[in-house]
């Protein structure tokens, strides 16, 4: 056996263990990308549906509610200041006043109790918030809970009203959060559909062809 012979043969080998070894780590780096890209998807799925999408629902929720309720205070002083009533019907209207104010309020108590039901959404479903959102999540429980405290539990009773004006104002709807929640709803959204076109369109190209003979 010749060595020119030999060396064909171990660069032939040489060359197919390098072959082999290239199409390996391709096929290797493909799968591992494509389990990378599932378990995005996966991830952004829960995130829809176990977080954005519920607070999206309240939140949209809440903002019509508040219209409404804003519309509600609008006509009530339409209707009913600055106007002189008849002796006779003031206890008819003032009735019609407590009716209008009841129903205004019902409808703030109802984004509270919205309010109420966001913040469990929040503390059950923490690891799934974005990062750039846990500051104004965090303010938005803050305000929820002063709320409740210092409103529906009239904890602050007492206290010196120019105190109360320093620890400043408690909003029970924020615009700013309504707005963040549908912006990172629209985009998860549109960020899993891309994925999901993705991965059919790359289905559709590696499935085998077939003829048929004729």
């Amino acid at each position: 056996m010749s060595e020119g012979f030999l060396d064909t043969v171990v660069a032939g080998s040489f060359g197919g263990l390098v072959v082999g070894l290239i199409i390996f780590f391709f096929q290797w780096y493909k799968e591992t990308r494509t389990e990378s890209r599932r378990r995005h998807v996966g991830y952004l799925q829960n995130q829809l549906h176990d977080l954005y999408g519920p607070l999206h629902f309240f939140l949209s929720q809440n903002e019509q509610l508040v219209k409404h309720s804003v519309e509600i205070d609008r006509q009530y002083k339409d209707y009913f200041e600055g106007k002189q009533w008849a002796d006779e019907a003031m206890k008819r209207i003032e009735e019609q006043a407590l009716a209008t104010i009841h129903l205004s309020n019902r409808y703030s108590e109802k984004v509270t109790e919205n309010n109420t039901a966001m913040v469990d959404i929040l503390q059950t479903q923490w690891y799934l918030i974005d990062e750039d959102d846990i500051e104004l999540f965090s303010s938005f429980q803050t305000h929820v809970i002063r709320h409740h405290i210092e409103f529906a539990e009239n904890q602050a009773k007492g206290v010196p009203l120019s105190i109360r004006l320093k620890l400043g104002n408690v909003r029970f709807y924020d615009p700013e959060s309504a707005t963040r929640v549908r912006q990172k709803w629209n985009a998860k959204r549109d960020e899993l559909r891309t994925f999901r076109t993705g991965f059919v369109g790359r289905r559709m190209r590696s499935r085998p062809t077939t003829t048929t003979e004729r």
